[in-house]
């Protein structure tokens, strides 16, 4: 779906370029549609079976188990590689666009190119969220008043 979802949004802007005032106004129409179904439907749906399948290993855990933990990324991926690797690291990328770029990654690179998710810690924000890729034996927040 997010495949679909992404390829017709290139194909729509693309169709700008070459404006047509009767072409863009029953796109705008589609592109409208599309909208509603992937984000009130598509991700409304998806966003509650996860929630639904997850809720009782967030509740006691913190956590879901079988998905591997973002503090465990340096130790399992990285001091354990024997050759130069290579790390690209992005909040909330969609499955199929980071599939898409390690296809050419791969192609562009000749190298080994493997791609793979992972949970984030809590509070799962950048700044802090980044911090626990690094090796660390403990991360510390300190809170500053104003």
């Amino acid at each position: 779906m997010d495949t679909y979802y992404r390829l017709f949004h290139l194909s729509f802007q693309k169709s700008l370029e070459t404006s047509n005032i009767l072409r863009d106004d029953l796109f705008k129409h589609v592109v409208d549609k599309v909208e509603g179904l992937y984000n009130h439907w598509f991700l409304g749906e998806l966003g509650n079976n996860w929630s639904d399948v997850c809720a009782d290993e967030l509740a006691t855990y913190g956590k879901v188990l079988e998905v591997p933990q973002q503090e465990n990324f340096y130790r399992s991926s990285i001091q354990t590689s024997d050759t130069k690797v290579f790390v690209i690291i992005s909040d909330a990328m969609h499955y199929e666009v980071a599939d898409t770029m390690a296809d050419q990654l791969q192609r562009e690179t000749q190298s080994k190119v493997s791609i793979s998710s992972m949970q984030s810690i809590f509070p799962s924000t950048t700044k802090f969220g980044m911090a626990a890729l690094l090796p660390n034996k403990e991360l510390t927040i300190e809170v500053w008043e104003i």
